[in-house]
């Protein structure tokens, strides 16, 4: 099965640099990298770029440039909109990469196509997770969003990332309650190879960014509460 990975970044090229670098040596066969510049007003984002997609033959490198910052899920919808794999990785430019993950995913999707991978999945009571299903307090687990993976066709099912969260939050907490609703397991890798830096552009375009999240945390709440209540406590 063909592979995308899909790599949104906003300016800071070196750590999208880097993660290139990790791609090329962990990652033998051909896959296709999609690159999302989400609006960055760094020079060297574009010149980078342009490197890799001449010297870098192995793999396919696409390039999208959005005209203006659409941020976590907008990005990645883009990206996949102009992917072509049969197994699409989502992937944020602050995972340190140090082992052959897209193997293992492979391995996973061979064996089970009815699953949601990622890089670690959260199903203890994250502050942001628990909500009321009509008279039960329920605990929704969730892929975090620095790697989720999954066949193209579950991804068209679940019709990407929801525009409703905006930039950012709350987007993998709705994918984890879209997987409850429609029974699909979530996979988490735990591989000591994937170490996520946590939010290093975020936080320094949104130094509030606590309260954007709860505010896509209502907006969750009131789009799943009815539905989750109907299909766990029917």
């Amino acid at each position: 099965m063909s592979i995308s990975i899909i790599i949104p970044f906003y300016n800071h090229w070196d750590m999208t640099h880097q993660r290139l670098a990790e791609l090329y040596k962990y990652v033998s066969d051909p896959v296709e990298i999609v690159l999302v510049n989400d609006c960055s007003t760094e020079p060297d984002c574009k010149s980078g770029i342009a490197w890799w997609q001449k010297n870098v033959q192995r793999h396919t490198i696409k390039y999208v440039w959005n005209k203006e910052n659409l941020g976590f899920g907008g990005s990645h919808n883009r990206g996949f909109a102009a992917s072509s794999g049969d197994i699409v990785i989502f992937l944020s430019n602050d995972v340190m990469i140090q082992c052959k993950f897209v193997d293992t995913i492979k391995d996973i999707l061979a064996g089970n196509n009815n699953v949601i991978i990622c890089g670690r999945a959260i199903s203890w009571d994250s502050g942001w997770n628990t909500i009321m299903l009509g008279k039960h307090r329920s605990i929704i687990p969730y892929p975090e969003g620095w790697l989720i993976a999954t066949t193209r066709e579950m991804w068209d099912r679940i019709g990407g990332f929801d525009p409703a969260y905006g930039k950012f939050d709350a987007e993998d907490i709705d994918i984890g309650a879209w997987a409850i609703y429609n029974d699909v397991n979530i996979v988490p890798l735990n591989l000591p190879g994937l170490k996520h830096l946590s939010g290093r552009t975020i936080y320094e375009l949104y130094p509030n960014r606590e309260d954007y999240t709860k505010i896509n945390v209502e907006i969750f709440k009131t789009k799943w509460s009815k539905l989750l209540e109907e299909k766990l406590h029917a």
